[in-house]
């Protein structure tokens, strides 16, 4: 009986490590192809699918329709990638409901997980919307336009990407301890971010 035990459980290890083995070499496929689109774009067309602020410079009409960026803007209400500092991310009791299979988040109302990775059951839902919006725009010729067809893949970490940034902005506009161990002041907060931008601008 023991012996038999064994086997099952040697058996279903078996089995997992196959099942790890054949997700991360999807994994390294999906990883692969989505270098070679990559590779393909033109400098220009990199330039409107691009979702950083620093790459929307543009003063063509082609700025216009820099799909990512203007997805943002409307699902989110900003204006500029530094908004993100005043989002309001769902609760605690949202978020701990949804990975016990409760709720999750409002296609209508989108919020960002902030606190949370990128990996996280929340923030990869928020993806999956977003992308699906974004998708729902290329049967529209007026703002799709003439741009080349690119993967789901490549759409989905465009937008990772975006939701990277705008939640290392929120996290940076939230209070740090100062040197007493105190939460900082709205204008502490305000004055750290202003060099930290500076900063980044010197880089550049």
């Amino acid at each position: 009986m023991v012996l038999a035990a064994a086997k099952t459980a040697l058996e279903m290890n078996k089995r997992s490590t196959r099942k790890v083995h054949r997700g991360n070499e999807a994994k390294m496929a999906k990883e692969t192809a989505l270098q070679k689109e990559k590779e393909t774009d033109t400098r220009w067309e990199r330039q409107i699918f691009c979702v950083s602020s620093l790459c929307f410079n543009l003063t063509s009409a082609n700025d216009q329709q820099s799909y990512v960026r203007k997805l943002f803007e409307t699902v989110f209400d900003v204006t500029q990638d530094d908004d993100f500092a005043a989002h309001e991310p769902p609760s605690h009791e949202e978020i701990r409901g949804f990975d016990k299979g409760r709720g999750g988040p409002n296609p209508d109302d989108l919020r960002i997980n902030m606190g949370g990775t990128m990996n996280s059951k929340w923030n990869g839902a928020v993806t999956d919307i977003l992308l699906k919006k974004l998708l729902q725009k290329k049967s529209d010729p007026d703002f799709w336009g003439d741009m080349p067809e690119r993967s789901d893949t490549y759409f989905e970490d465009l937008i990772i990407a975006k939701l990277t940034r705008a939640r290392s902005i929120w996290r940076d506009a939230q209070p740090h301890l100062n040197e007493e161990g105190e939460p900082e002041s709205i204008d502490d907060v305000e004055k750290r971010m202003i060099t930290t931008k500076e900063e980044r601008s010197r880089r550049g």
